[in-house]
């Protein structure tokens, strides 16, 4: 495997036309003999409410297929471990391991009809469900479904097969949340927790108060509980500035990781320099799913947005277009707006009529405010975003709003620039 290209791909949860179109646009040949690309599914492939399109036996059916086929690899997503604890039986009471509460039906209730519960299809899944291991080390990159954790991935190891799927007998401590296994299990397959100070909390996407905060492992740079804290942004400013203890702070990654679960949305971009998500809420009818390719021979390898495939950068008709451009707002809205004084709103326009000018309008007065809507989105992605999202946004906007090809070298200048100017404010 290690002579070929990778290509992970994101959660489905059941949206089988979303992944026979994205490999039909990857152009991926399920033929051994010609493919050289091994297709990565980082978990999650069941799971979802009454959308359109919606076919669990269909995903399952051809991702195994292409797995039995040596064409792809399977991780565990949170979804399949819960599908496991559902359906099992704790061998000492007889009761099930995951809870049969509503909340939890109502989560996996499409799956369980879809495969008709307690049948032998269902347990024919549950069974394979139970083979998918929990992380790859492909030697120059890594794969998990929510965090690759140093201390938790060596601790969790004697529990585990050869190929990384959980023993059998280890499944009722998977879900005992007495054992030790259950939190290792937690923190790999749905993220690392962090309590907040006394005092603070907020409230989750159901409207549901949270003391405990889900964190960015992958922030080297995070020194706060607000750097540290993956919240939605209308949540950010509930997260107190308050430094973090050293224990707290995250470790340095050395080696590159790919992960989804964590929903997130606007343009696909690194989340550092050494960690990519492939999860941009595939499971909703409106967003796309995401592949991220890995070239083999890339020794030193650069985590970067244009390796990112998914439909709607191909498709530039007017629906095409219409998805870019949400994709931008969505991208900007992550951030808070910054407040910029004129004098640095027309050092910007200057930049970007200088630098950039899509629209071809430099030197005409009547058009000096052409680019004028930009200024206030480039500036906050500029002082707030990575260098990789900056570029992107730089990108997509010359094509969707101008038609102009922005080429990734002069994007990245122009980004540079742009950083530059929004520093140049902070002295």
């Amino acid at each position: 495997m290690t002579q070929q290209d990778l290509i992970f791909i994101g959660d489905i949860h059941g949206q089988d036309g979303k992944l026979r179109a994205l490999l039909e646009h990857l152009d991926f040949i399920a033929d051994l003999l010609q493919e050289r690309r091994h297709l990565v599914f980082i978990g999650d492939l069941i799971d979802n409410g009454h959308e359109v399109g919606i076919d669990h036996q269909g995903v399952l059916t051809l991702v195994k297929d292409l797995c039995d086929q040596g064409l792809a690899c399977c991780l565990m997503g949170n979804h399949e471990f819960n599908a496991v604890g559902w359906a099992l039986k704790h061998p000492d009471t007889g009761l099930p391991l995951r809870s049969h509460n509503d909340n939890n039906r109502k989560q996996h209730q499409l799956f369980l009809q879809d495969v008709d519960e307690g049948s032998e299809l269902h347990k024919a899944w549950i069974d394979w469900f139970m083979k998918l291991p929990l992380f790859y080390d492909f030697g120059h990159v890594r794969a998990i479904h929510a965090c690759w954790h140093e201390a938790t991935i060596q601790r969790i190891l004697p529990y585990l097969n050869e190929d990384n799927s959980l023993k059998v007998e280890h499944w009722p401590n998977a879900f005992d949340e007495r054992h030790e296994l259950y939190q290792l299990c937690e923190i790999l397959l749905k993220g690392p927790e962090l309590a907040l100070p006394q005092g603070y909390s907020f409230q989750d996407k159901t409207g549901t108060e949270r003391h405990r905060v889900r964190i960015k492992w992958w922030s080297e740079e995070a020194k706060t509980y607000r750097d540290i804290a993956q919240v939605q942004p209308n949540m950010v400013n509930r997260i107190p500035p308050i430094p973090l203890a050293d224990e707290h702070c995250n470790p340095i990654i050395e080696i590159p990781v790919v992960i989804g679960h964590y929903t997130l949305a606007g343009l696909p971009a690194p989340l550092s320099a050494k960690v990519v998500c492939v999860d941009y809420n595939a499971a909703s009818v409106q967003e796309e799913l995401v592949a991220y390719s890995w070239w083999h021979d890339e020794t030193q390898h650069q985590l970067h947005e244009r390796n990112f495939n998914y439909l709607s950068d191909m498709e530039f008709g007017q629906k095409g277009v219409a998805a870019i451009r949400l994709l931008f707002d969505q991208l900007a809205d992550r951030y808070t707006s910054v407040l910029l004084k004129p004098e640095k709103c027309e050092e910007i326009r200057q930049c970007l009529l200088n630098h950039w000018d899509p629209a071809f309008v430099n030197g005409f007065d009547e058009c000096s405010d052409e680019y004028d809507n930009y200024i206030t989105p480039l500036a906050t992605l500029a002082q707030q975003a990575s260098w990789g999202e900056l570029s992107c946004y730089l990108m997509g906007i010359t094509k969707s709003y101008f038609n102009q090809e922005l080429d990734s070298d002069a994007a990245d200048r122009l980004a540079k620039r742009l950083r530059l100017v929004m520093n140049s404010e902070l002295d």
